[in-house]
Protein backbone atom coordinates (compact mmCIF):
# COMPACT_ATOMS: atom_id res chain seq x y z
CA UNK A 1 0.00 0.00 0.00
CA UNK A 2 0.58 3.56 -0.19
CA UNK A 3 1.42 5.62 2.54
CA UNK A 4 -1.51 7.08 3.05
CA UNK A 5 -3.39 3.65 4.00
CA UNK A 6 -3.05 3.59 7.54
CA UNK A 7 -1.67 6.34 8.64
CA UNK A 8 -1.66 7.71 11.95
CA UNK A 9 -0.62 11.13 12.93
CA UNK A 10 1.52 12.51 15.98
CA UNK A 11 1.81 16.03 17.08
CA UNK A 12 4.39 17.98 15.57
CA UNK A 13 8.17 16.95 17.47
CA UNK A 14 9.15 20.40 19.30
CA UNK A 15 12.79 19.34 17.88
CA UNK A 16 13.76 22.22 15.22
CA UNK A 17 15.77 20.90 12.30
CA UNK A 18 16.56 22.56 8.91
CA UNK A 19 14.63 21.34 6.19
CA UNK A 20 18.12 20.70 4.56
CA UNK A 21 18.79 18.15 6.86
CA UNK A 22 15.87 16.18 5.53
CA UNK A 23 16.75 17.14 2.19
CA UNK A 24 20.31 15.31 2.26
CA UNK A 25 18.52 12.26 4.36
CA UNK A 26 19.99 12.44 8.19
CA UNK A 27 16.55 13.17 9.11
CA UNK A 28 14.64 10.54 7.61
CA UNK A 29 17.53 8.20 9.02
CA UNK A 30 17.02 9.48 12.56
CA UNK A 31 13.45 8.57 12.13
CA UNK A 32 14.13 5.24 10.71
CA UNK A 33 16.39 3.98 13.12
CA UNK A 34 16.51 5.94 16.43
CA UNK A 35 13.15 6.59 16.64
CA UNK A 36 11.89 3.44 15.07
CA UNK A 37 13.51 1.56 17.37
CA UNK A 38 12.81 3.54 20.12
CA UNK A 39 9.11 2.63 19.52
CA UNK A 40 7.64 -0.60 21.39
CA UNK A 41 8.15 -3.73 19.82
CA UNK A 42 4.63 -4.48 20.33
CA UNK A 43 3.92 -1.56 18.05
CA UNK A 44 7.01 -2.46 15.22
CA UNK A 45 5.45 -5.56 14.57
CA UNK A 46 2.46 -3.70 13.79
CA UNK A 47 3.82 -0.74 11.47
CA UNK A 48 4.21 -1.67 7.63
CA UNK A 49 7.59 -0.16 5.60
CA UNK A 50 6.32 1.57 2.59
CA UNK A 51 8.28 3.29 -0.23
CA UNK A 52 8.10 7.02 -0.08
CA UNK A 53 8.71 9.34 -3.01
CA UNK A 54 10.03 13.15 -3.03
CA UNK A 55 11.64 15.23 -5.27
CA UNK A 56 15.19 15.64 -5.16
CA UNK A 57 14.95 19.50 -5.39
CA UNK A 58 17.31 22.07 -6.89
CA UNK A 59 14.76 22.30 -9.55
CA UNK A 60 14.57 18.94 -10.68
CA UNK A 61 12.10 16.81 -11.38
CA UNK A 62 13.53 13.79 -10.45
CA UNK A 63 12.73 11.62 -7.69
CA UNK A 64 13.83 9.54 -4.91
CA UNK A 65 12.30 6.68 -2.75
CA UNK A 66 12.93 5.34 0.27
CA UNK A 67 11.95 2.32 2.63
CA UNK A 68 10.58 3.86 5.93
CA UNK A 69 8.40 2.84 8.76
CA UNK A 70 8.30 6.78 9.48
CA UNK A 71 8.21 9.41 7.07
CA UNK A 72 6.92 13.63 6.74
CA UNK A 73 4.04 14.12 4.41
CA UNK A 74 4.22 15.62 1.23
CA UNK A 75 2.62 18.38 -0.33
CA UNK A 76 0.55 16.36 -2.60
CA UNK A 77 -0.56 14.24 0.18
CA UNK A 78 -1.98 17.52 2.01
CA UNK A 79 -3.16 19.10 -1.05
CA UNK A 80 -4.53 16.58 -3.33
CA UNK A 81 -5.32 19.83 -5.84
CA UNK A 82 -1.68 19.49 -6.33
CA UNK A 83 -1.39 17.88 -9.57
CA UNK A 84 1.71 18.31 -11.55
CA UNK A 85 5.06 16.82 -11.95
CA UNK A 86 7.04 15.91 -9.80
CA UNK A 87 4.36 16.43 -7.11
CA UNK A 88 1.90 13.47 -8.69
CA UNK A 89 4.49 11.07 -7.86
CA UNK A 90 5.00 11.61 -4.14
CA UNK A 91 1.61 10.48 -2.73
CA UNK A 92 -1.90 9.99 -2.67
CA UNK A 93 -3.86 12.45 -0.21
CA UNK A 94 -4.58 11.36 3.43
CA UNK A 95 -8.17 12.15 3.48
CA UNK A 96 -7.51 13.97 6.94
CA UNK A 97 -5.14 16.16 6.25
CA UNK A 98 -6.60 18.23 2.81
CA UNK A 99 -7.86 21.38 4.22
CA UNK A 100 -6.45 24.00 6.41
CA UNK A 101 -8.25 23.28 9.51
CA UNK A 102 -7.06 19.68 9.26
CA UNK A 103 -3.78 20.48 8.91
CA UNK A 104 -3.10 22.88 11.92
CA UNK A 105 -1.08 20.61 13.96
CA UNK A 106 -1.25 22.10 17.84
CA UNK A 107 1.60 21.24 21.02
CA UNK A 108 0.16 20.04 24.35
CA UNK A 109 -0.03 23.95 25.47
CA UNK A 110 -2.61 24.54 22.88
CA UNK A 111 -0.18 26.89 20.26
CA UNK A 112 -0.42 25.50 16.31
CA UNK A 113 2.82 25.47 14.75
CA UNK A 114 4.50 25.39 11.31
CA UNK A 115 5.44 21.70 10.13
CA UNK A 116 7.92 21.22 7.06
CA UNK A 117 6.41 18.89 4.08
CA UNK A 118 8.98 16.99 2.72
CA UNK A 119 8.79 18.45 -0.76
CA UNK A 120 11.05 20.87 -2.09
CA UNK A 121 9.56 23.50 -4.69
CA UNK A 122 10.64 22.57 -7.81
CA UNK A 123 10.24 26.05 -9.48
CA UNK A 124 13.35 27.04 -7.35
CA UNK A 125 16.51 26.54 -6.06
CA UNK A 126 15.69 27.01 -2.24
CA UNK A 127 12.19 26.91 -1.15
CA UNK A 128 10.81 24.28 0.46
CA UNK A 129 6.90 23.44 1.28
CA UNK A 130 5.94 23.69 4.82
CA UNK A 131 1.95 23.91 6.75
CA UNK A 132 2.02 27.05 8.87
CA UNK A 133 0.24 27.67 11.97
CA UNK A 134 -3.11 28.15 10.16
CA UNK A 135 -2.98 25.33 8.12
CA UNK A 136 -2.21 26.90 4.69
CA UNK A 137 0.49 25.79 2.67
CA UNK A 138 3.27 27.75 1.68
CA UNK A 139 6.14 26.98 -0.73
CA UNK A 140 8.62 29.73 -0.37
CA UNK A 141 10.73 28.86 2.33
CA UNK A 142 14.31 28.27 3.02
CA UNK A 143 15.27 25.12 4.18
CA UNK A 144 17.46 26.87 7.11
CA UNK A 145 13.88 28.50 8.26
CA UNK A 146 12.81 27.09 12.17
CA UNK A 147 9.82 24.71 11.66
CA UNK A 148 9.07 21.41 13.19
CA UNK A 149 7.67 18.10 11.60
CA UNK A 150 5.04 16.33 11.59
CA UNK A 151 4.99 12.65 11.24
CA UNK A 152 3.48 9.62 9.81
CA UNK A 153 3.69 5.81 10.51
CA UNK A 154 1.99 3.22 8.65
CA UNK A 155 -0.35 0.09 10.18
Amino acid sequence: GWPGQGVAQIMALPVVHTFVELVKGSLNTFLNTRLYNSIPMQWQQLMKKVQVYSSIGDMSQELSSSGCYVFIPSVSEVNPSIMTEPYIYEGTAIEYLTTNQSRVCKGEDGTASSYWLRSPNVEYASYFYRVEEDGALQGYYYGYDASGIRIMLCF
